[in-house]
């Protein structure tokens, strides 16, 4: 079998690999991506049913490696803080943390985080990404606005973020005092989760400082992010 792939492939082997050298733009992947392919070939040869379609059912098999080979690149995508501006086309912080930009990216659809890789961090122009992954044109076009709204609607408590950068904490914690007052007793609702000071909603970050004693500095500045929902030993919680 070994000989008769080697046959076939030698009928096609320059548009073969003409194609993904075109589609994957590294030399080094696209090499890589060659390799796949033929294992793949190779493996698969007994499927094939005509023989005189070898090269269509060839190109058929890096088309998908190729979708691979990108949906992947998407999942591991070390993604600059400047490419999360471009996508929600709102201004960041540049304290802004890396990992909950990988984190929303990572939770999207993979469609979407493949076209969010190939437009914004390999920069790829529309009309280009559409020949690489055979799609129409407007294809490209709606599924990128549509990763762009998905990725905006999914980065949760941007705006609560925003106030907690502008609040400071005091090195030293304030001294407060009660004082009586002559007005009716009020029902006050205390939602503080005990050691925790905050209540964590979904969907929201939260800022805050720890102060020790006798010399009631601050030890440290926490940041609290409720991702989702989740149920731990039947509790319901975040």
């Amino acid at each position: 079998m070994a000989r008769d792939f080697e046959r076939l492939y030698e009928t096609c082997s320059r548009s073969v690999e003409h194609y993904i050298y075109c589609k994957v733009a590294n030399r080094h992947d696209a090499q890589d991506v060659l390799q796949t392919v033929l294992l793949a070939g190779y493996e698969g040869l007994d499927s094939l049913i005509e023989p005189t379609n070898f090269k269509r059912w060839l190109l058929s098999i890096a088309t998908n490696k190729i979708k691979d080979y990108y949906a992947q690149k998407a999942k591991t995508l070390h993604l600059p803080l400047a490419v999360a501006t471009q996508l929600l086309e709102r201004g960041f912080s540049q304290r802004e943390t890396e990992w909950h930009v990988r984190d929303v990216l990572r939770r999207l659809p993979e469609k979407q985080q493949q076209i969010l890789y190939l437009f914004y961090i390999v920069g790829l122009a529309q009309r280009d990404i559409a020949l690489r992954l055979n799609l129409p044109l407007g294809t490209v076009k709606s599924r990128l606005n549509t990763a762009k709204k998905h990725f905006a609607q999914s980065y949760i408590g941007q705006e609560e973020e925003k106030d907690m950068k502008e609040k400071v904490f005091p090195n030293i914690a304030p001294i407060y005092q009660l004082t009586q007052l002559d007005k009716p007793i009020f029902p006050v609702v205390c939602e503080e989760v005990p050691g925790w000071l905050i209540t964590a909603r979904k969907g929201e970050r939260r800022r805050f400082a720890f102060y020790d004693d006798p010399d009631r500095r601050c030890t440290g500045i926490h940041t609290m992010t409720a991702l989702r929902n989740a149920n731990i030993h039947g509790i319901d919680c975040v």
